[in-house]
């Protein structure tokens, strides 16, 4: 049964498989799997693994050779987070979740044993839980184990650092809908308490005649909000860059990584338009 415990990113991954896993006497040669509690009709009887420290769904084992791009019959995405169906999923928050991370795997790997074996991964309901599921997926966090599905069976194996290089730099690992994903994290951040911002700059801000200079405060004080929403999770975040689970290209600070993720002054002008909103309220 897998652990309840956090488990720190550049840990020794072959203590963590230890930590992680036994083996059923059903399921010879194959790593332990939760078994789902309430299945629906028809349902594959696991629970994907999750790594805890992140809250992401563990990836598939990418192949030794080049996925093609355009043959859906050999090569096609995994949603890192399913069953489509689930109503958790189906909420602004689940469908951006849902959308943050796919993986481009082998056909087969992914519906003749993936599919086989797993129902998907428990899907969190509390939005700040959600949030940094979707931070550390757009962040392309990937954890030290992932699942073989070169076989008949799926097994738990360590990746290498080389292996998560080419996830990195294939493509293969991505966020399936960019502007989804962008909208759930500009509502959440927009919906932070700004009470430490002095009520004079939020007074400047509402009722300022000056164009430029409500531009000017909405982006600032939408910048304090993204700093109170990532805070929680900063040096979680931190460890993880440095432990290289993160994608290298990409900053180690968190704030930076959603403002860059919430984009421009005119990408984030529905976020500062909600901010007014609620502060007017």
């Amino acid at each position: 049964m897998f652990a309840e415990r956090l488990v720190p990113p550049g840990s020794n991954a072959a203590s963590q498989a230890d930590s992680y896993l036994t083996t059923p006497a059903d399921i010879s040669g194959s790593f332990l799997m939760r078994q789902r509690q309430t299945p629906h009709d028809h349902d594959p009887p696991f629970v994907t693994p999750v790594d805890e420290f992140s809250g992401l769904p563990w990836v598939i084992l990418p192949p030794d050779y080049a996925l093609p791009a355009h043959r859906s019959d050999l090569a096609d995405d995994n949603h890192a987070f399913h069953p489509s169906r689930s109503p958790l999923l189906n909420t602004p928050a689940g469908i951006a979740l849902r959308n943050a991370r796919v993986q481009r795997v082998n056909w087969y790997d992914h519906h003749m044993v993936y599919h086989k074996y797993f129902s998907g991964p428990e899907i969190p309901s509390d939005p700040a839980d959600i949030f940094r599921r979707v931070v550390f997926a757009v962040a392309r966090y990937i954890p030290d184990m992932a699942i073989d599905c070169d076989g008949y069976e799926p097994e738990a194996v360590p990746i290498t650092d080389q292996q998560k290089d080419r996830l990195w730099r294939s493509g293969e690992l991505r966020v399936a809908r960019p502007g989804v994903v962008r909208g759930f994290l500009g509502n959440y951040v927009a919906g932070q308490d700004l009470s430490h911002v002095s009520e004079s700059k939020i007074d400047e801000f509402l009722h300022t005649s000056d164009n430029r200079q409500s531009l000017f405060l909405g982006q600032w004080l939408l910048a304090q909000a993204t700093e109170v929403a990532t805070e929680p999770i900063s040096g979680q975040y931190q460890l993880a860059h440095k432990a290289g689970n993160i994608a290298p290209n990409l900053t180690g600070k968190t704030p930076n990584l959603v403002k860059n993720t919430l984009g421009n002054k005119f990408e984030t002008s529905p976020y500062v338009k909600l901010l007014r909103e609620r502060l007017v309220a």
